[in-house]
């Protein structure tokens, strides 16, 4: 359903600064993994390939989305 009045907020926060955090409350990182793709169109030379984007295939790789695991030690 289309809505109105939407309001975005975005933040930026560098790996370090989620791991730093995820730590300091005592859990535990368990993996963390980096990925060549994204989600959303988000620089204007992306390409969309089966509902991701990427950089073209000539262009090196580098990590534009991340996905971690943590958990509470036993």
């Amino acid at each position: 359903a289309e809505t109105t009045a939407n309001v975005t907020v975005e933040w930026q926060h560098g790996i370090g600064e989620v791991v730093s955090a995820l730590t300091a409350t005592g859990l535990r990182l368990e993996f963390l993994h980096e990925h060549d793709h994204t989600l959303f169109a988000r620089f204007p030379a992306l390409e969309e390939r089966s509902g991701i984007y990427r950089y073209p295939a000539d262009s090196p790789r580098v990590p534009l989305m991340y996905s971690l695991r943590a958990g509470k030690p036993a």
